[in-house]
């Protein structure tokens, strides 16, 4: 449970710089000549270690599922 929690709070941990910089996004005008580049490298770091919290989330939620009531 413990691992879950921490899990848990690292998901929220990443992802909320990108939804606060996306609600900052949405609420400036947007500029079509001055777009900036996307970092993709940074962007595929943060997705692949996203997806691995997700993978460990997962099995620990069907070892939570297997578990039973003594």
């Amino acid at each position: 449970m413990r691992a879950f929690l921490l899990a848990l709070a690292l998901f929220g941990a990443l992802t909320s710089p990108a939804l606060l910089a996306a609600s900052k996004d949405t609420a400036a005008p947007q500029s079509a000549s001055k777009s900036p580049n996307p970092d993709t490298a940074a962007f595929d770091k943060s997705l692949t270690q996203f997806n691995e919290l997700m993978k460990t989330m997962e099995s620990q939620m069907n070892q939570i599922r297997q578990t039973t009531d003594p």
